[in-house]
């Protein structure tokens, strides 16, 4: 809930006041008004919640704001029925639900996501998985200046196109200011992107890595495949800590993208396209699956880590992720 401190709440209605009533009918003296109000408090409506504040000041057709376990969530829509759902204060995208001409209700899920409850992990329950930005600076390392990492966001804007594109930008700074991160949720009938811009408005170099990723859901480890691979230069190298990973065992990272995924058995067929980014994470579970969930999933998505972007003063760096699918 911090990172919604920034938001401007609506300012309440004044207090109204309270009038004394009287038994006859001749209006009651200054005195006896005076003391009636003193006897009865003078009433204000609450200030709206967090998730109401949003609502009036963001909400428009495919875009509601909601609350989930007591964390401010945002769902996106549009026309053809396809969503995602959004936690606003750690930016972890929980669920996308593409349109698919297959299924009765029209629609299934592509993220793999597991409560923190179903972990073991102690109380409050939290989500794992899903899809989530990861992003970590550090302003002059071989000078030993401070790091930091995104994690904690707010709204800044959202804006929706014809029912046919939706959006919304989530934003954060560091703790001098001197890093102004935007990320970027956008939903489109076919795909959806995420989208992050990094300036640097401060006075020293920032050395930045960062991945985009997507825990992918796959009914089956035996049918499962991903295309593009085949004859790729790797390099392992353990996953990026995140509040949100599944996996912690050392993986294999490609620098050579895949040209797609495949789910033989529900027939979901994707691809994911990387902008700004040099790597690309990609890790298996394997047999260790079941220790983080019912299900088989991939992790996957843009990474620069092995060389990390370098961002001058006064500069800014973008990088995104489009999952686009062909399942009408």
């Amino acid at each position: 809930m911090a990172s919604l401190l920034s938001l401007r709440l609506p300012n309440p209605k004044p207090n109204f006041s309270v009038r004394a009533s009287s038994s006859s009918s001749s209006p009651p003296t200054s005195a006896a008004a005076a003391a009636a109000a003193a006897t009865i408090p003078a009433q204000s409506p609450s200030p709206p919640r967090p998730q109401q504040a949003l609502e009036e000041t963001f909400g428009r057709k495919g875009i509601k704001f909601a609350e989930s376990g007591g964390v401010p969530t945002v769902e996106l829509s549009v026309r053809n029925g396809s969503s995602l759902h959004l936690r606003i204060p750690d930016g972890l995208i929980t669920s996308y639900k593409p349109k698919v001409y297959w299924k009765d209700d029209g629609f299934t899920e592509v993220l793999h996501t597991v409560s923190t409850a179903d972990l073991g992990a102690p109380p409050p329950p939290s989500v794992r998985g899903g899809l989530g930005l990861v992003l970590n600076a550090a302003s002059e390392p071989a000078k030993g200046g401070s790091s930091w990492s995104a994690s904690e966001w707010a709204v800044k804007d959202a804006d929706s196109d014809s029912f046919d594109a939706v959006q919304v930008e989530l934003s954060s700074t560091n703790a001098d200011g001197s890093l102004d991160v935007t990320y970027v949720v956008s939903l489109y009938p076919v795909s959806m992107a995420t989208a992050v811009i990094v300036k640097n408005v401060g006075t020293r170099t920032v050395s930045l890595t960062s991945a985009i990723l997507s825990h992918i859901k796959f009914h089956a480890r035996r049918h499962s495949a991903i295309q593009g691979l085949r004859g790729c230069s790797y390099c392992a190298h353990p996953p990026p800590a995140s509040s949100f990973g599944l996996l912690s065992p050392s993986d294999a990272m490609q620098p050579d993208p895949p040209v797609g995924f495949l789910s033989r058995v529900s027939g979901l067929g994707f691809r994911v396209i990387r902008m700004g980014y040099e790597d690309i994470y990609l890790c298996s579970p394997g047999s260790f699956s079941q220790r983080v969930g019912k299900g088989y999933f991939i992790c996957t998505g843009p990474a620069s880590m092995l060389v990390p972007v370098v961002i001058n003063p006064g500069q800014e760096w973008r990088g995104a992720q489009v999952i686009e699918h062909d399942n009408l």
